[in-house]
Order: C-alpha cells, then sequence, then structure tokens
C-alpha cells in the first residue's frame, strides 16, 4: 500500500508542480481560440465556417477577469429559393467578463460579454448589440502558457420588435492559447 501511494506521488509530482499556478497576485490575462461556427438561424440552412476570438483583460486574485474580446465568424450558405451561396460574415467588439473558477493548472471558466456586432452578407451590413456567453478549460501546462477549450454561443441582434429578434447566432467550438503576466 505504502508503495503504491509513493508511486502515486512521484508520478504526479510533476502535474502538482506546474499546478502552482495560484493567483497570490493579480495578472493580465490573453488568449487566443480558434474554432467552428455553426449557425442556428431561422428562415435559412444551418451552415459551418471557421470562427475566432482574441480576448485580453486583467484577472483578479478571485478569478474575475474584466476583458474585451474581438471575434470573428464567416461561414456560406444556400439561402432557400436561390440557386448561388451567400458568404456571411460576423465581427465583433465585446467588452465583459471572465471568471476562472479555479486556481490551479486546470482552471475552468465562464464568460459574457455585450457588446457591438456587424454582419455582412453579400453587399448587405447590419449592425447591432452582440451577446456572447460560454464556457472552457484552460490547462497551464507551464507557470505561463496554457492549452484552452471552449464552446460559446454568441447572437447579433440587428432588431427587436416585441417578443421577436432578427439578427444571425452561432455557436462556437473549439482550442486555443492562454497566456498570463
Amino acid at each position: 500500500m505504502r508503495i503504491s501511494i509513493l508511486t502515486v506521488v512521484m508520478l504526479a509530482a510533476p502535474t502538482i508542480a506546474s499546478a502552482q499556478v495560484v493567483r497570490e497576485r493579480e495578472s493580465l490575462s490573453i488568449g487566443v481560440d480558434i474554432g467552428a461556427a455553426f449557425t442556428t438561424s431561422q428562415g435559412a440552412d444551418s451552415a459551418t465556417g471557421p470562427a475566432s476570438l482574441v480576448r485580453a483583460g486583467y484577472e483578479f486574485c478571485n478569478g474575475l477577469t474584466p476583458e474585451l474580446a474581438i471575434s470573428y465568424a464567416r461561414w456560406s450558405r444556400r439561402i432557400l429559393g436561390s440557386d448561388s451561396d451567400i458568404t456571411e460574415h460576423a465581427i465583433s467588439v465585446l467588452p465583459g467578463l471572465r471568471w476562472s473558477i479555479l486556481a490551479s493548472a486546470v482552471r475552468p471558466w465562464i464568460s459574457l460579454h455585450i457588446g457591438y456586432g456587424l454582419i455582412a452578407a453579400g453587399d448587405e451590413t447590419q449592425t447591432g448589440m452582440d451577446v456572447n456567453t460560454g464556457a472552457g478549460v484552460d490547462w497551464f501546462f507551464a507557470p505561463r502558457i496554457g492549452a484552452a477549450i471552449h464552446v460559446t454561443w454568441n447572437k447579433v441582434i440587428i432588431d427587436q420588435t416585441f417578443d421577436l429578434q432578427t439578427g444571425e447566432a452561432w455557436i462556437d467550438t473549439g482550442a486555443g492559447l492562454a497566456f498570463l503576466w
């Protein structure tokens, strides 16, 4: 029994040592995520395309990070009743909050951003309020550098009349890098 506990401790020592990413002080938090966007539009065929998000903020000792995120997504779709494909682009500038739940090498997080979004489809461009919320996990394999996975839900709201919203919504899944300074 003692040998098996000692073996587990010896094998876990590198992980325990890397888990010293403890929030003893506040730090700059930066992340770059790349993934796939899956649209959830109404009245059009669902489409998939590349998506990316860059974020930077200041992480406090409690794990709360006010930050600014910039996201981009692109997809092509065939509108019902049309013979040609149309390419849509979504660009968003989103101030918001991210909260890293644990102060260790493995750090689950949740986020909420509300800002400005632009949807461009063909020659038409529309702007509106953008909402981005998500969750993921950062794994710091070095004291200040980590890998990340995420799932986010995004929506650019172009117009809202009573309970009816028009705009574009998509789910983004992917991976990236996280940095602490």
